[in-house]
């Protein structure tokens, strides 16, 4: 019961990012600046079993729900997103499970509606961090959400490419190093560091 009482006070609120760490880009055109196999495994080993958080062109750049997490996409225009479905462009929206909000703030209740469901049930006994909402993206969706988070699981990659969407400036708040490993892709040579930060309480 504590921990269904925590949920419903405050989740932890977390961002999943890959970063240019030259320019802090993180897409271009609609799609990831970088796929690496071995982030993208990260990425669903520390998502999987969470409610994710994301815009309407991360959701579409994706193009489909992301398996075992609640899926909540946050659109002032939802009727862009159904017309993609009903267009053949996607798979039958109804059908999704897809949450579809208008807010950030609306996002967030619904994810903490999620975990509090899902602790009553006893369905999230097996997770790490079991009260953890993660955002995924765009780069508005970071912009708004930035000061409500408490951590960032960050892939800084060794790049200087060019992109259309960005980050915001993390580096003041959140000054907490809890995580670091540098690594190298084989198939790209692109080499990248892991870093958890957390803001310094």
């Amino acid at each position: 019961m504590d921990e269904v009482n925590s949920v419903m006070n405050k989740p932890r609120i977390s961002i999943v990012a890959a970063v240019a760490s030259k320019n802090a880009a993180i897409g271009k055109g609609g799609k990831l600046l970088f796929r690496i196999s071995d982030d993208l495994k990260r990425f669903k080993a520390l998502t999987k079993g969470h409610p994710v958080i994301m815009g309407r062109k991360t959701y579409e750049s994706i193009g489909r729900p992301l398996p075992e997490r609640a899926n909540i996409v946050i659109t002032r225009n939802p009727d862009a997103l159904r017309s993609n479905f009903e267009s053949g462009k996607r798979f039958d929206l109804g059908k999704s499970g897809l949450v579809i909000v208008p807010s950030l703030e609306e996002a967030i209740q619904r994810g903490r509606e999620v975990l509090r469901s899902d602790l009553k049930s006893g369905k999230r006994s097996d997770l790490k961090d079991p009260d953890e909402i993660f955002i995924i993206g765009g780069g508005e969706i970071y912009r708004q959400a930035l000061p409500l988070v408490d951590k960032l699981y960050l892939t800084l990659v060794e790049s200087d490419a060019k992109g259309d969407v960005f980050i915001p400036d993390w580096r003041k708040d959140f000054t907490k190093e809890t995580f670091r490993e540098e690594r190298c892709d084989e198939k790209t040579g692109l080499k990248y560091t892991w870093i958890d930060l957390e803001r310094e309480r």
